[in-house]
């Protein structure tokens, strides 16, 4: 059984601890049997050095990006993919990352970041101290290395998706060459497509293993889809705390107001999914609600932005 699951919601942002969290994707803490991997396969692919990240040994432990390589690994084994292509996939994710220092680019985010963050009010000791690694470690030869073989294209690819809500992956061409691909919400195109035959493998589903999935609540907010403010109605319904809520829409230009109220002033299942699709989908003007406790609530719909 592999440790609890991690709250995806809770690596957004650029606060020190949701960096630290995003971070926290790269700790040791998972075993091989975490993954679906057969031990026959696992020997072959440490013999091909597609696995040198991982310490050898039956009781190795893996990182989150470890765990979702291997499943990458066995859906390409499936697809009845070479070696060579698994080595070209292996290069892509893991050393293009090395020779293009990834690393330094997430340094140098993060240190201006600070930097920034350091002019317009003081840090906290917490902040002070991270600044100062992250300046310790720019003009650091050792620890400058040491980064540069954590961070990886897959685990920046882990991030965009959780974050951005990002579609990422790599794709398998007809002649067996790999190329890794993101494409973000607002992308007018899908530059990941083509005209020739190809395999194209998302990672969004790996991570279901590993992150919380709650389908009426934290997942919609990990997808973009509903707003911090649609998400506190979501749980005020969790937590049958809602005794009346009032949707205005818009439909053929003619205003409609529709009004969700139980006798026993609770909402039920069925009504509650109906105003989570209304919010899912952005078909309503404005929401009110009164809580069993004595809150209020209003607001109008917003359009969720990517940065």
């Amino acid at each position: 059984m592999i440790p609890e699951k991690i709250s995806a919601s809770s690596l957004k942002g650029s606060s020190l601890q949701a960096i630290e969290r995003r971070g926290g994707l790269l700790e040791k803490k998972y075993k091989l049997k975490d993954t679906a991997v057969e031990s026959t396969n696992y020997h072959y692919w440490r013999q091909k050095r597609f696995l040198d990240t991982i310490e050898p040994g039956k009781r190795a432990s893996l990182n989150l990006v470890e765990c979702i390589w291997i499943e990458i690994l066995i859906s390409l084994k499936k697809f009845g993919c070479s070696a060579k292509t698994m080595e070209m996939a292996y290069k892509a994710l893991f050393l293009d990352a090395y020779s293009d220092n990834l690393s330094k680019i997430f340094r140098d985010g993060n240190l201006k970041h600070f930097q920034k963050l350091k002019s317009t009010r003081p840090l906290t000791p917490d902040e002070e101290t991270f600044l100062a690694v992250l300046e310790q470690t720019a003009t650091d030869e050792k620890l400058s290395s040491h980064f540069r073989r954590e961070i990886s294209y897959l685990y920046h690819m882990i991030i965009e998706i959780l974050e951005y809500n990002a579609e990422a992956g790599i794709i398998i061409t007809e002649d067996g060459k790999c190329n890794r691909y993101i494409r973000y919400p607002e992308a007018q195109a899908d530059l990941s497509s083509s005209n020739f035959p190809h395999i194209k493998i998302p990672i969004a589903n790996y991570l279901e293993k590993f992150f919380e999935k709650d389908t009426r609540a934290e997942n919609l907010n990990i997808t973009g889809v509903l707003t911090d403010t649609e998400l506190s109605v979501v749980k005020q319904m969790r937590n049958n705390n809602i005794r009346s809520v009032k949707v205005h829409f818009r439909h053929n230009d003619h205003s409609i107001e529709k009004i969700e109220l139980e006798e026993k002033g609770l909402l039920n299942e069925e009504k509650s999914k109906e105003i989570m699709g209304i919010m899912g989908m952005k078909n309503y003007s404005k929401i009110e609600l009164n809580t069993r406790d004595g809150q209020q609530l209003s607001f109008t719909r917003t359009t969720k932005k990517y940065f």
